[in-house]
């Protein structure tokens, strides 16, 4: 039994004198301990249990002063031995602390008192911050009949508290100085590139960057997109062959439009300049937002540039006709001055007024106006869409009232010619208005004349 007990303190003061851990604390420390008591050499006493008490104070960064008690027995006789030890502590830093021991006592034994002298070794384990394990081999030395020699062995707790915590150790790294995560000894590219921001480097096990396709060079010096910028400095590792790349292998936009220039050089667009066609649109809005043509000022060649279409006019650029009427937007603005945006407006500017004349207090078409109702004729079967009125007018002889409904008549008979022209009744409409709205003087005869009449207008 004492032999296996002898053997795990010699396992666990090996282990312990080999490992690395963490920090321990220094300060007081308790240490309640059990083991045996082995002669080697005396006449009285044989080998023994015991126990005891151990209380430290690290004075030192490596030393701390230790005072214990132990308890042992002999043949049925307990003796007490009383020690102050100094301990040095290898490396007090780690969680394992092999340490040296050596000290002075004092033995109490069969009514007798010996002077005591020891040294030996141990270790101590940290199991946390507070609580530990510790054993000891030590030789005690003493000049009493009793044992002049002696092997002591025991194992034990600790407990720490106060003291200050120490800073953890640092442990060197093998040096890997081109930092891809080979060590220098095994490395066989000492001077790998690191990273870039465009690219990731990769290296094999040996050290050396990876050349995917084996063809002797490392893929960072490739160029995969054929831009002429090596994949290492290439932040657009994708871009169309043939498409002009800056210095970062990204597409140029050289007149900054918003449309690189491979793109430009495709649709047929200059790349210096940011409005092609100059029509005020840059190149990127007529494509992308509006989709009129970037080389035509005039998209759909209505006499408007597109900008104007867009912004002055409020017409559609991609349209000859944006209301539909028959007519250039270009022209209605321009030769006509009607609104191309609202349908119909241009038959008002073609047709004008158009006027005819009657003989006192009758409602009979005259010669002379046969040919201006024909025309009206014609212009209204062209124009399909358009709607006319007749305003029926007289001079200021005879009564109000009978004025009035002449003036209705003749308007009447003049839409009852066009019907026969074969304008539909719906798209005429009349109304008379006596002599309310005289366009010469009544006082004389021919002012009286120019009054009788019928007005054509286009709604």
């Amino acid at each position: 039994m004492k032999n296996l007990k002898f053997f795990l303190v010699l396992i666990f003061l090996f282990i312990g004198a080999f490992l690395m851990s963490e920090e321990r604390y220094k300060g007081f420390e308790i240490s309640p301990f059990y083991g045996d008591f082995v002669q080697i050499s005396g006449d009285r006493l044989s080998d023994s249990n015991l126990y005891g008490l151990r209380l430290s104070y690290m004075l030192l960064d490596k030393i701390s002063l230790e005072g214990s008690f132990t308890k042992l027995s002999n043949a049925g006789e307990d003796g007490d031995i009383y020690e102050v030890n100094g301990l040095y502590h290898l490396w007090p830093e780690r969680k394992f602390v092999p340490f040296l021991t050596l000290g002075i006592g004092e033995v109490s034994l069969y009514d007798e008192n010996d002077f005591s002298f020891n040294f030996g070794f141990g270790v101590k384990y940290s199991l946390n911050d507070l609580i530990g394990l510790r054993t000891d081999i030590r030789n005690v030395i003493s000049g009493s009949s009793f044992y002049k020699n002696s092997f002591v062995y025991t194992l034990g707790l600790t407990f720490q508290f106060g003291g200050e915590k120490r800073p953890p150790i640092e442990i060197p790294l093998a040096p890997d100085n081109d930092n891809d995560g080979i060590r220098d000894s095994l490395d066989y590219c000492l001077n790998t590139p690191q990273s870039s921001k465009a690219f990731v480097m990769k290296v094999d096990t040996r050290g050396c960057p990876i050349d995917s396709d084996g063809d002797g060079v490392p893929d960072y010096m490739e160029d995969d997109d054929l831009d002429g910028v090596i994949n290492y400095n290439d932040m657009c590792p994708n871009t169309l062959k043939g498409y002009p790349v800056n210095e970062e292998g990204c597409d140029k936009d050289s007149d900054g439009d918003g449309i690189v220039d491979g793109k430009e050089m495709e649709i047929g667009t200059d790349p210096k300049k940011a409005d092609t066609d100059g029509d005020g649109l840059s190149d990127y809005e007529e494509i992308y937002k509006y989709k009129t043509d970037p080389k035509k000022a005039d998209t759909d060649g209505d006499g408007l540039s597109d900008y104007d279409e867009i912004f002055k006019y409020k017409t559609d650029p991609l349209k000859l006709d944006t209301d539909g009427d028959g007519y250039k937007d270009g022209d209605e603005i321009l030769v006509y001055k009607s609104d191309p945006t609202i349908y119909g407006d241009i038959y008002k500017e073609l047709f004008g007024i158009k006027t005819i004349h009657f003989d006192f207090n009758s409602v009979r078409i005259r010669k002379d106006a046969k040919p201006v109702l024909d025309e009206i004729a014609e212009f209204m079967i062209k124009y399909g869409e358009a709607h006319l009125k007749i305003e029926g007018h007289t001079c200021s002889i005879g009564p109000e009232n009978y004025n009035m409904k002449l003036s209705l008549k003749r308007a009447d008979a003049a839409k009852k010619y066009l019907v026969k022209k074969g304008i539909p009744e719906n798209r005429i409409k009349t109304e008379g208005f006596g002599e309310t709205k005289p366009v010469d003087d009544n006082k004389t005869k021919k002012g009286r004349a120019n009054n009788r009449r019928d007005e054509f207008k286009v709604e």
